[in-house]
């Protein structure tokens, strides 16, 4: 037989340590909305009528992979870190193109 639990207490929202305190915000009101540098230049590259171009062709390149990848494989990585995930998809990759390089050789018939 169990030992008998002890009595439950009552939950008080007034224990709350930060209950009617003000939330401390940084100077100015808001944080800084200020996208990080490589966002900028990408931004503006995709400004121009060739980058816009350029980014359209993604598309239809490299996509399509990435839902082949995802529907082959799941959406799941195995590994965790940098370095670990970085070789799983340059791994899930190359057996994607392995696939694709063996089922569309032609086979010689005789």
């Amino acid at each position: 037989m169990p030992p008998p639990r002890p009595p439950r207490r009552a939950l008080s929202p007034a224990g709350c340590p930060g209950r009617g305190r003000p939330r401390e915000r940084p100077p100015g009101g808001r944080r800084s909305q200020r996208a990080p540098a490589g966002q900028q230049d990408m931004a503006a590259r995709l400004a121009t009528p060739t980058g816009r171009a350029h980014y359209r062709q993604r598309s239809a390149l490299v996509e399509p992979g990435f839902a082949q990848i995802f529907q082959r494989f799941g959406r799941h990585l195995n590994y965790r870190g940098h370095n670990a995930v970085d070789a799983e998809i340059k791994l899930l990759g190359t057996v994607h193109n392995l696939n694709k390089l063996i089922k569309h050789t032609p086979k010689n018939r005789s």
